[in-house]
């Protein structure tokens, strides 16, 4: 019997564990994370701000990509660049920041995170908050001194 949990069951269970940990079904509460998105299908990539792309796809879906860290020089309206071998961008590529003033030329690359796909709704939400964030003057955000 230890033989066979060793030979086929151990090694079963150990192929299944990444994909119930990447795909197991969401009770609606946490939206489901995906590792990558077709090329092809990709139509725009839109900067939101320093750690967030809003990827617009062929046939209207909407893949946000929270990167893990900040990226220096990204910000709303910045133009990327991304590269793949494999016909998909995946959370392991990189995407390079483009900076147009004075001819385009490669500013920082950074890592993507994982895709989650979102409503056009929840990316309206997310564009008036960052807009938010945008015209608080500074002495808003600070206490009054007294």
């Amino acid at each position: 019997m230890k033989h066979l949990i060793r030979q086929v069951i151990l090694p079963c269970l150990l192929l299944a564990l990444p994909a119930t940990a990447e795909e197991a079904p969401t009770d609606g509460a946490t939206p489901a994370r995906e590792r990558c998105i077709s090329m092809s299908r990709i139509s725009d990539a839109e900067v939101i701000n320093d750690r967030t792309i809003a990827f617009h796809m062929v046939g209207r879906d909407i893949y946000l990509n929270e990167l893990p860290r900040r990226c220096p020089g990204m910000h709303f309206g910045r133009a990327i660049g991304y590269r793949t071998h494999a016909g998909q961008l995946c959370n392991l590529d990189t995407i390079t920041v483009i900076d147009t003033f004075g001819g385009p030329q490669r500013g920082p690359t950074c890592g993507l995170g994982h895709f989650t796909r979102i409503s056009k709704d929840e990316l309206k939400a997310l564009k008036a908050e960052r807009g938010k964030d945008k015209e608080k003057p500074e002495d808003e955000e600070k206490p009054p001194a007294e």
